[in-house]
């Protein structure tokens, strides 16, 4: 698992962006909006990269995941999947 921790603005999506450029990942957004702007940064890029929202995940997929993902905003997306509480592994 890739962590990528830092405050906002510390350059987290751009990261996750470059790391699914060069392998091309799937990078999920938790919301249709955050999606919309990172598909927009990515083409600032010149990257080629599939941005997609959480929720387009849950409902392209009916649960088969044969990608592979990067999820930005992780937080996020266990709440949008109804997930209070998680581990960090430590």
């Amino acid at each position: 698992m890739i962590k990528i921790i830092g405050t906002r603005g510390s350059g987290k999506t751009t990261k996750l962006l470059e790391l699914a450029n060069e392998n091309g990942y799937i990078l999920v957004e938790p919301n249709a909006r955050m999606a919309d702007y990172v598909r927009h940064m990515a083409v600032e890029k010149g990257y080629n990269v599939n941005v997609i929202s959480s929720h387009e995940l849950l409902y392209r997929q009916h649960g088969v995941l044969k990608e592979k993902y990067l999820v930005d905003e992780l937080e996020s997306f266990l709440v949008a999947l109804g997930i209070e509480g998680y581990s960090d592994g430590q």
